[in-house]
């Protein structure tokens, strides 16, 4: 299962004019397109969404004018391009990056949600390998799990993700049994940038519900909204000492906490959101673009965040918004 994330808002302002970019929420089976409320490269040449097949195009890829923002790809948002561009937010497939071009910043786009068993989704074959990814049009993951009655939702969640697994019922037990026996029904996750292990206790049905982390934004402009994660859950069947990974996503860097240098050029960037948040660009005077928001997934093979064979054991997946960006 995964849940998608949004993308971050871009925003520029000249004189007593601000020019702003909503951050794009992170999506279902497909992520929001960034945008720009001034301009119609929103619908055009903005950064897309990913979905279940591909990254989001990152945004201005039209001319050599443009400064391109960066594709997303299995797993991870596009960088913002070089100056005041926010992060595309992480999923399934992560958003693209926020662009610039002729004085116009978007933000980047929203990643998208998967969860096995869900209509709609487009599983990888168990072959697929980094630079093959094959896709077998099925909603079914390769693994034989699935989940049941679920649901994805967009636009869910604010600051770091979340994950919670609850006991909803043991095979051999009725409802009434589990309720007066069992100590221990439900295990929530916090973002700690790293992976946190599940170990099923007994035979049962688990339900467990994720949220994406949201995009980091401008922390003087209110204007300035970051995209929200968004939120998967259902129901799973799981034997006594089933492990799963847990990889809870971290929000998208903002700029006055999670600056690093551009190496040769006066450009910063705002680090992704852990778990596969695009980074945002700024110049160090008066343009600000943040970090895309990580995604909340559950694995059944452990390993960085960012291992492919990891990444393609992924069952569910709750994407993560886009960063916002800020310019005066």
């Amino acid at each position: 299962m995964v849940a998608a994330g949004g993308s971050g808002v871009s925003q520029y302002r000249s004189g007593s004019n601000n020019y702003q970019n909503v951050g794009a929420n992170a999506g279902g089976l497909v992520g929001n397109f960034g945008k720009n409320v001034n301009n119609p490269y929103e619908y055009t040449n903005g950064a897309k969404g990913g979905s279940q097949t591909l990254g989001g195009t990152g945004a201005f890829r039209v001319d050599t004018t443009n400064h391109d923002g960066e594709d997303g790809t299995f797993g991870k948002g596009g960088d913002g391009a070089y100056y005041y561009s926010s992060g595309g937010g992480g999923g399934y497939y992560g958003g693209g990056g926020g662009g610039y071009t002729r004085e116009v910043w978007t933000s980047g786009g929203g990643g998208s949600s998967y969860i096995s068993g869900y209509e709609g989704c487009n599983s990888i074959s168990n072959d697929s390998t980094d630079n093959n990814i094959k896709h077998t049009g099925s909603k079914y993951h390769y693994s034989g799990y699935y989940f049941i009655g679920s649901e994805m939702k967009t636009a869910s969640n604010l600051n770091d993700g979340k994950a919670k697994i609850t006991l909803e019922r043991v095979e051999t037990k009725t409802s009434d049994e589990l309720e007066q026996d069992r100590t221990e029904k439900e295990w929530n996750y916090t973002y700690s940038e790293s992976y946190q292990t599940f170990t099923a206790p007994v035979n049962g049905t688990y339900q467990i519900t994720l949220n994406g982390a949201e995009g980091g934004y401008y922390h003087y402009s209110q204007e300035a909204y970051a995209g929200n994660g968004a939120k998967t859950t259902g129901n799973i069947y799981l034997t006594a000492g089933t492990k799963l990974y847990v990889y809870v996503g971290g929000q998208g860097g903002m700029h006055y906490t999670n600056a690093t240098g551009w190496p040769g050029n006066t450009t910063y960037y705002s680090t992704g959101g852990w778990n596969g948040g695009g980074a945002g660009t700024y110049d160090s005077t008066s343009a600000w673009g943040n970090g895309g928001g990580g995604a909340t997934d559950v694995r059944l093979v452990p390993g960085d965040a960012s291992d492919f064979d990891s990444l393609k054991s992924r069952i569910m997946v709750a994407a993560g918004g886009a960063g916002a960006s800020y310019t005066s």
